[in-house]
């Protein structure tokens, strides 16, 4: 800020001075006038380009307050205010400035520049409403002389951007220069009483984690008269996902090439709001190709819609495709905040009331208590064969679980049910998606999927377009394209080398993904050079860099340039697969290296979110831990390559006990996943242990197929196992749970022959020596043909059971 533009600042101020006060602006024109003093002297102190959130914020009613307590009083109320106020700001990170008046000035960033500075702003913000509001109210507590007192609010003004500091007074804040803090001073100006308002910069960084509304008009700046696009922060979604887009060196990445996809999905939503009945779309695409993206943009676009709406997500994975249900248990974790460490009891009552407080259903217990036993929060366990009763509550469960999305939807509301990487689902989740889609035509629920090409190929029957169901294909990106695209990241290169931008387009084969990831690569070989006001590209070392033709390779090149603990720590979260948590990844440890603390895990996940690696989830499934997500999928598999024998072995039986551990009531739940890590850590006992109890809870849950392939692992574990008392009994316990889970899902027309499974399980009960079970297995037995009509062979079986325990 040169001393003509500090001119126009106090002349701005001047200007404004009925409404903001003469203390305010007599203390801002003497700061105003000392700077000027300061640039028309010979510049001997360096200066640095930094990128801080700024906050401002006003205390409105404060001038009313005091004077309506004693004028002894008045210095004991504001350093209590003060004092308050500050506290909540550093709690968050933040570093107060300067109070000025009934105003405050602070700084978010200023000993490192962190992704979730924003964030950790504008909930100081929120809670600083409360903080306020608390302290008059403990005033006026304490002097019940003074019980009908001036209320006190806050309005605040945010901003994040570049500004100019000194470099020896970096650390206290000192000198900040530049139009940022004009920006958040003019927002809080303009804020009223009790509302945030947040800069385009700002609401960027913070998508998806607040209720945000755009402002119709954009506000104009005190001093250049210039304009912003204004958001006003309404709360915090109470158990949202992060939406971040995806940036190369804080530059955003644009979606290029989607819009006609875009405009799709505006339509299936404008289709939903007019005519009341549901839509389902599909997008399909390969790895890295802009799924996610166009999510990103139409989440974006909902936001923006003047239209009260809901929003659930979930997402599958690979490492959960083994736990029924899995993609209903995302949902409903996220959505009502429920922590995999929660007791039943607790569960059980989050989930009542979340149901009862959205839906405002008096039978929402009812409700709850339906559909909680199939997606895994129920300890009550039913009978291992499942009698026809029991069936019978699977269809309640999912009758009840199309009821709460239409009661969700009561008075017109439309619900948007978001839900990624479909092709990963277990089939038990592709079965009653599919149900809830059928079921649910007649009411405004929009479900938009995303998937690769192989759920077509592998689940033919689940998707049939209609006049109401459609894909969205995303091919490659042409050339154009791609061009496009390098020129919105390259924005800060004046003149983009033809070389630079040939080879790009060559090597990216349409992928935004590896492009992004291309363009990373240049950035830490030093070809491109991100300077903050232009990057530079050194075309000499552009000649000796050889790009990569596929996202996997690129993916490697990227990751083998970081320094050692990070990759460590990479390593250690993709043994836990997409998603993984801080404190499980400070549990495991390298034979050959020394413990990580979770201090030092924290810092780490920080580095990596800074550059793009990972990102952060607002909520996690386990109690005081922190979730975070490899960008992709891809990056996940690429560095589970590199992770040395020995160490994953470690790895996987250290995080298998941690599972165990942390799942408390839930743990078969998580049986699964638990298993496949003592089976990765060659635990083979262990590992068929947890096998089998992913198998029979799977049975309880009505999830014939997921059933039969955890048995089947069992079954291939077993030879690897000493043959004692208990290897009998686990061989009982897996013949028996195949032939039920056979038996309900297809009969004895299966393949496998389920009565040759009884009979299995009848020969290892007779091993065991247990009558009790040879009586129990020929009963099941005998009620699994008498239902398919073979009356003579059940009676058979039962005399069979009766003559060995009468």
């Amino acid at each position: 800020m040169d001393a003509a533009q500090i001119n126009r600042t106090i002349s701005a101020l001047e200007t404004h001075r009925d409404a903001l006060g003469n203390m305010v602006v007599d203390v801002a024109v003497r700061a105003l006038q000392q700077m000027a003093h300061t640039v028309r002297q010979p510049q001997t102190t360096e200066m640095e380009s930094r990128l801080l959130t700024v906050f401002v914020m006003r205390v409105h009613g404060v001038a009313a307050f005091l004077r309506a307590i004693p004028a002894a009083d008045v210095p004991i109320f504001l350093a209590q205010l003060w004092r308050r106020v500050d506290e909540t700001i550093s709690e968050r990170r933040g570093v107060v400035h300067a109070h000025f008046g009934n105003y405050l000035l602070a700084f978010f960033g200023l000993d490192a520049a962190r992704p979730n500075e924003p964030e950790w702003a504008i909930r100081a913000a929120l809670q600083l409403r409360q903080t306020v509001a608390d302290v008059r109210q403990e005033w006026v507590d304490a002097h019940r002389s003074h019980a009908e007192m001036p209320a006190l609010s806050v309005s605040v003004g945010l901003h994040i951007g570049e500004v100019m500091q000194t470099k020896e007074r970096a650390s206290a804040g000192g000198d900040v220069l530049g139009e940022t803090v004009d920006v958040s001073l003019t927002l809080a100006q303009a804020a009223k009483p009790n509302s945030i308002l947040i800069s385009a910069d700002m609401y960027r960084h913070v998508r998806g984690v607040f209720y945000v509304r755009q402002l119709s008009n954009p506000i104009k700046l005190n001093t250049d008269g210039a304009t912003v696009r204004t958001y006003r922060v309404k709360g915090a979604k109470p158990y949202a996902v992060r939406v971040i887009s995806r940036s190369v060196e804080g530059i955003e990445t644009p979606m290029v090439g989607r819009e006609t996809a875009l405009r799709a999905l505006q339509s299936a939503f404008a289709a939903v709001t007019q005519t009341g009945r549901a839509q389902l779309v599909v997008i399909d695409g390969e790895s890295g190709i802009g799924k996610s993206r166009l999510l990103y943009e139409f989440d974006h676009w909902l936001e923006q819609q003047p239209v009260n709406l809901r929003l659930l997500q979930g997402r599958a994975s690979l490492q959960t495709r083994g736990v029924p249900y899995w993609i209903l248990r995302d949902i409903f974790t996220f959505y009502f905040g429920i922590f995999a460490s929660d007791s039943t009891v607790i569960t059980r009552k989050k989930l009542a009331q979340g149901i009862a407080d959205i839906t405002d259903m008096t039978d929402a217990a009812t409700m709850a208590e339906k559909i909680e036993h199939i997606i895994g929060f129920s300890a009550e366990a039913v009978p291992t064969f499942p009698s026809e009763p029991e069936k019978r509550r699977l269809h309640a469960a999912v009758a009840a679980v199309q009821a709460f999305f239409a009661a969700l939807t009561a008075g017109g509301t439309p619900v948007i049910l978001m839900l990624e990487d479909i092709h990963w689902a277990d089939d038990a989740s592709l079965r009653i998606l599919k149900n809830l889609w059928n079921a649910s035509r007649d009411i405004p629920l929009l479900m938009v999927c995303t998937t690769q090409p192989q759920l077509f190929s592998e689940r033919p029957d689940w998707f049939a377009p209609d006049e109401a169901a459609s894909k969205i294909v995303l091919p490659a990106l042409e050339p154009a394209q791609i061009s496009e695209l390098i020129a919105r990241i390259f924005c800060k290169i004046p003149a983009i080398p033809p070389k630079l931008q040939a080879e790009l387009i060559s090597h990216a084969g349409g992928n935004p993904l590896l492009l992004e990831e291309l363009i990373q690569l240049l950035i830490d070989a030093g070809v491109v050079l991100p300077f903050p006001v232009r990057w530079r590209v050194d075309e000499a070392a552009l000649d000796k860099i050889t790009l990569p033709d596929d996202l996997m390779t690129a993916l490697l090149a990227r990751f083998s340039r970081l320094p050692a603990l990070e990759q460590e720590m990479l390593q250690r979260a993709a043994t836990i697969g997409r998603a993984f948590w801080n404190v499980a990844l400070a549990r495991m440890s390298d034979p050959d290296a020394a413990t990580i603390s979770l201090d030092v895990v924290n810092v780490v996940l920080e580095n990596l979110q800074e550059r793009g690696v990972i990102l952060q989830r607002e909520s996690s499934p386990f109690a005081q831990t922190k979730e975070y997500i490899f960008k992709h999928a891809l990056l996940r598999s690429a560095i589970l390559n590199t992770l040395p024998a020995e160490a994953a072995t470690a790895y996987h039986a250290q995080l298998a006990a941690w599972l165990i551990e942390y799942n408390g009531e839930q743990v078969d739940a998580y049986a699964s996943l638990i298993a496949a890590h003592f089976d990765d850590a060659h635990r083979a006992t262990q590992a068929a242990e947890w096998y089998l109890r992913a198998g029979i809870h799977s049975l309880t849950v009505f999830a014939w197929d997921v059933a039969l392939t955890h048995f089947e692992k069992v079954r291939q574990l077993l030879p690897q196992m000493e043959e004692d008392a208990a290897t009998t009994a686990m061989h009982f316990k897996m013949a028996h749970g195949m032939a039920v889970a056979l038996w309900w899902q297809a009969g004895v027309s299966h393949a496998e022959n389920p009565r040759a499974l009884f009979e299995a399980a009848i020969s290892w009960a007779v091993r065991a020596g247990d009558a009790a079970l040879q009586s129990r297995i020929l009963h099941h037995w005998a009620n699994a043909e008498r239902r398919h009509g073979e009356v003579s062979r059940a009676d058979a079986l039962m005399k069979q059971a009766q003559s060995i325990m009468p």
